[in-house]
């Protein structure tokens, strides 16, 4: 039993080890967690998104991650592209430990001038300063077993290192649509993170960098009618010897209500990990999706197949626009 317990105890610090970047499985509604080229990809001035995760509940202590971000169009400047910006955050707190991350960045893309309306291309980058921590007194020790069962009131004979860590982080990618109709767009993301390779470690001595990750995905939609649309896409993610790739879709459809103006239900595969469900509505300025992951890897057995719950939040919105009013005049008096 303890020989098991020593191996369950590894399998989640590797797991944790090696997943420390902000996931969400909607990544069509994290854009800016997904590439920084996403940035200001919408019709209006500025955008808002929430997302918030909860994974594992049923295995361990639940993982919970939140995001949120702010971007607003520089309209006003006068350049050949078009510049946007964006404020990023993210937190998230895993395992037993409490490991926590706090991240929070600048984001910019700049939209390139073409005089080919077919086209669009975007470049972006991302700047971003990060905290973790881990809580050392969440764990238990073979020294504080007094014989007849464990005593939180003897103190550990291990030695800690640093229960917080600091490093600034750099990110960039690119971004390409492509209409094949006017009403077929053809869109292609790639992003690398971790570009500068910062030491991620609890131990001042050790010289442990963060492998680089980078990010492959593409996006369309067909019309099936004037009010229904599919909207395929395909994601991969790689980080040194971790691939994660996962594929589907959602059904879109339109409504003729002004305020409720459609809904969206689909899901992807995310192969060797899970199968996600989801589905989402539109109403008013406001987007809300929601997403379950349904857990199939060997964690499994584990699991009972249950996997992360998650929601997400869009809402974009435009400067009101200025009614100029008549100049005011003096109506005569007539007796």
């Amino acid at each position: 039993m303890k020989r098991s317990g020593i191996i369950m105890m590894f399998y989640f610090f590797l797991l944790g080890g090696y997943a420390q970047d902000i996931h969400f499985s909607q990544s069509h509604l994290s854009p800016l967690n997904l590439n920084p080229a996403e940035t200001g990809n919408y019709n209006a001035d500025y955008r808002i998104h929430l997302n918030q995760r909860t994974q594992w509940r049923s295995i361990t202590v639940p993982y919970v991650t939140f995001s949120a971000s702010f971007e607003k169009k520089m309209n006003n400047l006068t350049i050949p592209g078009k510049l946007s910006a964006g404020l990023l955050f993210n937190t998230d707190k895993a395992g037993d430990g409490h490991f926590g991350t706090n991240q929070i960045g600048l984001v910019s893309s700049y939209k390139l001038p073409f005089n080919d309306s077919l086209w669009e291309i975007k470049i972006g980058i991302l700047g971003m300063w990060n905290q973790n921590s881990v809580d050392y007194t969440k764990f238990y020790f073979d020294n504080q077993y007094n014989g007849y069962m464990f005593d939180p009131n003897i103190a550990p004979i291990e030695q800690f290192p640093r229960s917080q860590m600091h490093y600034f982080d750099v990110h960039g990618g690119f971004w390409v649509k492509r209409m094949l109709k006017p009403d077929i767009p053809l869109i292609l993301g790639w992003s690398i993170y971790h570009i500068n390779q910062p030491k991620k470690t609890f131990y001042q001595e050790i010289d442990v960098k963060l492998d680089r990750k980078m990010t492959l995905y593409v996006q369309s939609s067909f019309p099936i009618s004037q009010q229904t649309f599919i909207l395929p896409s395909i994601y991969w993610f790689n980080q040194r010897m971790l691939n994660e790739i996962y594929a589907g879709g959602l059904l879109y459809r339109k409504t003729q209500d002004i305020s409720f103006k459609g809904f969206y239900i689909g899901g992807w595969f995310r192969v060797g990990d899970a199968a996600i469900l989801s589905t989402a509505i539109d109403y008013q300025n406001f987007h809300l999706g929601i997403s379950y992951d349904f857990n199939i890897s060997p964690l499994v057995t584990a699991s009972n197949g249950r996997g992360g719950f998650e929601i997400a939040i869009r809402y974009i919105f435009s400067t009101p626009t200025k009614i100029q009013l008549p100049e005011k005049h003096i109506c005569p008096t007539f007796l």
